[in-house]
């Protein structure tokens, strides 16, 4: 009876243990490539225009979901700048990050960024800014 519950509970054992290996996998995955919810999906009033901007230095703005519609606390100017809030910090827009064109269709301010997330930290990579009208 013994052997047969030893090998009842290594058989569990091992069962546990696949199982939280695919967890941590999942996790892993979700943590390097999160999925992005405040992009814009099919359907998106000017989806068109968010997907063919390029900023002033000719790189395209739209490779995924991942342009933002910001509200008005989340973007100002700063002296000559304008800085936009992503996720509680305040990054500084350069001038080639602006957008090639001025017309903003959808009248407010939009940002085109990427998160790249590391095991200890993040980078946020800004690849352009069209503002809106602030009021």
């Amino acid at each position: 009876m013994s052997t047969i519950a030893g090998v009842t509970r290594r058989k569990r054992g091992r069962e546990w243990f696949a199982l939280a290996a695919a967890l941590a996998a999942i996790i892993l995955i979700t943590m390097v490539f999160p999925p992005n919810v405040y992009g814009h999906p099919p359907g998106t009033p000017h989806l068109e225009w968010l997907q063919s901007q390029e900023n002033m230095s000719g790189g395209h703005c739209c490779l995924e979901d991942d342009g933002y519609f910001l509200t008005q606390d989340e973007w100002h100017t700063r002296g000559d700048h304008y800085e936009v809030n992503i996720h509680g910090i305040w990054y500084p827009i350069g001038p080639l990050m602006l957008t090639k064109s001025r017309n903003n269709p959808t009248g407010g301010a939009v940002v085109w960024y990427v998160i790249i997330r590391r095991l200890n930290d993040e980078e946020v990579l800004i690849r352009c800014f069209a503002p809106g009208t602030l009021l």
